[in-house]
């Protein structure tokens, strides 16, 4: 299934040509790798294919079924975190479920019968455990576990992390997410003759288009 499609994309910046008359498909549970030297445009690909830049000609087309996780260098406003709670952070969305769940909890614990809050709580509950809520922080925990973290170091905070951890935890947060088209912008290290337990079912569970690049390249 097609995930995402560029048909003829061009980009410069004042009179650099980035990239010009570029064409690419993009299938669910692809793997690909995209190369190239520092300044070559690589970044900005990514950039557009995730609908944060515009093409200066030419037509980028996601399906409908598809959502892209963006796993980008170190971005500050994340470091103050800690590592659970940058993870757990792709599912913003489960989050402000609870944080409704837990206020209205307790608003019904003063005024039990406020059918209207009675009703609402219901169906955020119900909504909740469709999505998978009651789960996800398990989900978290074993997924840092499949990327070598660990259990102790949950709770330290994302800016304590080595720049091979941070990627890997950037990682982690991308994996936890809802996404089927993965963006990595560098590649986490992993040991190949020690490797984490888990981390290749983790890394592949479930199926999803993958494009990544080194932070370098050939020159």
């Amino acid at each position: 299934m097609t995930l995402l499609s560029a048909e003829r994309i061009c980009k410069k910046f004042d009179d650099q040509v980035i990239f010009d008359n570029v064409s690419f498909t993009l299938q669910g549970g692809e793997q690909i790798g995209l190369v190239g030297k520092n300044g070559s445009g690589k970044t900005t690909l990514f950039e557009i294919m995730a609908g944060r830049m515009e093409t200066d000609s030419g037509v980028v087309t996601a399906s409908k079924t598809c959502t892209i996780d963006y796993v980008e260098q170190e971005k500050e406003e994340y470091l103050h975190l800690t590592l659970f709670e940058f993870v757990a952070s792709a599912r913003e969305d489960l989050l402000r479920m609870r944080r409704e769940i837990a206020r209205l909890e307790s608003e019904l614990a003063e005024n039990p019968r406020d059918d209207r809050r009675v009703e609402r709580l219901g169906e955020l509950q119900n909504q909740f455990e469709i999505e998978g809520g009651f789960s996800f922080e398990n989900e978290v925990a074993a997924i840092l576990d499949g990327l070598g973290f660990e259990k102790e170091r949950r709770g330290d905070l994302v800016r304590n992390f080595s720049g091979g951890e941070k990627n890997r935890a950037a990682l982690a947060r991308a994996l936890a997410g809802k996404g089927n088209l993965l963006l990595l912008e560098s590649l986490p290290t992993i040991s190949t003759s020690n490797p984490p337990p888990g981390w290749r079912s983790t890394c592949t569970t479930p199926p999803r288009a993958i494009l990544p690049y080194p932070t370098t390249g050939p020159s």
